[in-house]
């Protein structure tokens, strides 16, 4: 699936680990990939990546979420119509 709720997280800065499957893994950058997905069903990779997140400092934290907020704004509607928009007049 795409991942609705993760791209909730995503917009507002919630730390997310997410699987990788589907559509997923778009939604990330490569840097963000190292420390939100895990392979699916390795729940051990999972509980890692949970314990990374819950034992990072404060500032460290806060420089992640800036990272999810703005791979996040790839899927703003906004910009999915302008480009949207883009396409269709080169079209022509």
């Amino acid at each position: 699936g795409f991942g609705i709720g993760i791209l909730e997280c995503l917009t507002n800065g919630v730390p997310v680990v997410a699987p990788m499957v589907g559509g997923i893994p778009e939604m990330f950058t490569q840097e963000l990939s190292a420390v939100c997905l895990y392979t699916s069903h390795d729940w051990e990779q999972l509980g890692q990546l949970v314990s990374q997140w819950l034992s990072m400092p404060g500032t460290a934290k806060e420089n992640w979420q800036l990272k999810m907020v703005q791979a996040a704004e790839r899927f703003n509607p906004n910009q999915f119509l302008e480009r949207f928009e883009q396409i269709y007049r080169e079209s022509f």
